[in-house]
């Protein structure tokens, strides 16, 4: 931590040491009459007995004013300005959106706590942090954007004065930091996290070898749950083609990609099938390739998802299986679970607001998400949210927009597949009315909510 000196009023403490001296002074020549000792004055009786009387009070008045000179500088010691980052730890890997946690004790009258995140030569400064009763204080921060995974960024917490809150609220990034009138600062260093997928490794084809596809689990007319683990074996990727699973139910099609092929053709996806009100029926696994125009099709039916009553042009079907997502009294205990509990429904809410709720069973490769819908528009948070191992969280939420004062919104919680992941990123690199939810992307658990 780099603090700045205590930094005392000078003016009583010049008053006060002006005081002493001048109280020493005269104290001293009082006692050296009162003892006698003081050059060619030698008095008696009456007057003796007041010298000595002033001189004792003038020792009181010494003491009172070296209790008074040294008070502020003790106080100043042992209730000296605290400010800590615990949360990430110096040196973690973090999110493109990120809670940051620290205690802070003994603020500064008239200042308050502040974050800013450096990259390269530039200073963001970061929305003001809530801090409560013990000190304990937490914002969400922004580290860049999606393609910023492996920069370094330094997280700096500071305490910021009147002067120094205007600056930082007015302006959006900074050259020269920290900004006139901070006292104290602490600064860690942290890594952005990357978003990437696992590269895909296929057997090279040979001109005269034919692509196979099969799926091994589940088994046909298996019973299954609503997420589920499709497996199988491949040999003879075409190079370009891609190996997806689409979900064939009630005459319309849901695609899913194959993230990863291991080297030696074998692949395992994790694939919703269905929704939560579909038990009991029926579902066809359809193991296919996509060349690149399919591959197209899929992507943009992501971003805008409608009724997809046949395979893309381009996609091959290799291998069919058909399952039964199991009913209401065979549910698998392993069936993710997501809930919002704060704000509660109908509630008034800040333009800023934190979202928190419960979660069990997240499938791996999903990931929870929150998005806010407003109208006929969706708006999913900048990143995902980041879950304690008991399955709670807690996630800043920007809510519409300042002018946004009673409107009315909903609060969704969802679960995403990796390609509503990818989906959203790309949205985010190049925004455009998102009038539904991307395909992938599963509602949990929905609140509404007023803006204040």
């Amino acid at each position: 931590m780099v603090s700045e000196d205590i930094i005392i009023n000078l003016t009583p403490q010049l008053i006060n040491g002006a005081f002493l001296l001048i109280t020493t002074i005269i104290t001293g020549i009082f006692s050296l009459i009162a003892v006698g000792k003081f050059p060619k004055v030698h008095p008696t009786g009456k007057l003796k007995l007041i010298i000595k009387i002033v001189s004792i009070i003038m020792i009181i008045m010494l003491i009172v004013g070296l209790g008074l000179f040294l008070a502020p500088v003790v106080y100043g010691l042992t209730h000296r300005p605290s400010l800590s980052i615990t949360s990430p730890a110096n040196g973690a890997v973090v999110g493109m959106e990120q809670q940051i946690g620290g205690v802070a004790t003994n603020t500064p009258e008239g200042s308050k706590v502040w974050v800013a995140i450096r990259v390269g030569d530039r200073y963001y400064p970061q929305s003001e942090p809530r801090i409560d009763n013990e000190g304990r204080w937490t914002c969400n921060a922004r580290f860049g954007g999606v393609d910023d995974g492996g920069l370094v960024f330094d997280i700096i917490a500071l305490f910021a004065n009147r002067e120094a809150q205007i600056a930082l609220t007015e302006n959006s990034e900074f050259l020269v930091f920290p900004p006139l009138g901070t006292t104290d600062y602490v600064k860690i260093t942290v890594t952005r996290e990357t978003y990437t997928t696992a590269p895909k490794s296929t057997p090279s084809p040979t001109a005269s070898s034919k692509p196979s596809i099969t799926i091994t689990a589940p088994a046909n007319n298996a019973k299954v749950d609503m997420y589920e683990w499709i497996s199988g074996t491949s040999q003879n990727i075409p190079n370009g083609q891609e190996l997806w699973i689409v979900v064939k139910v009630d005459g319309l099609y849901f695609p899913h990609k194959v993230e990863t092929i291991n080297t030696d053709g074998t692949w395992k996806q994790n694939v919703q099938i269905g929704q939560k009100d579909e038990g009991d029926k029926s579902f066809e696994l359809i193991a296919v390739l996509a060349n690149s125009v399919a591959q197209a099709t899929t992507q943009e039916w992501y971003k805008n998802p409608y009724d997809l009553q046949n395979l893309p042009a381009g996609m091959t079907q290799h291998s069919t299986i058909t399952v039964t997502r199991r009913g209401t009294l065979e549910k698998s205990p392993a069936e993710p679970s997501v809930t919002i509990t704060s704000p509660a429904n109908n509630n008034a809410v800040n333009m800023q607001e934190w979202i928190s709720g419960t979660s069990q069973n997240i499938p791996n490769g999903y990931q929870l998400w929150i998005v806010v819908h407003e109208g006929n528009l969706y708006f999913p948070m900048v990143d995902r949210v980041q879950i304690n191992t008991d399955g709670t969280w807690r996630y800043s939420t920007t809510i519409g927009k300042e002018d946004d004062h009673e409107k009315t919104f909903d609060i969704i919680a969802v679960l995403a597949n990796s390609a509503a992941q990818a989906t959203t990123q790309e949205w985010y690199k190049n925004p455009y009315d998102l009038q539904n939810l991307p395909a992938g992307m599963t509602q949990h658990s929905t609140i509404t909510v007023t803006r204040l």
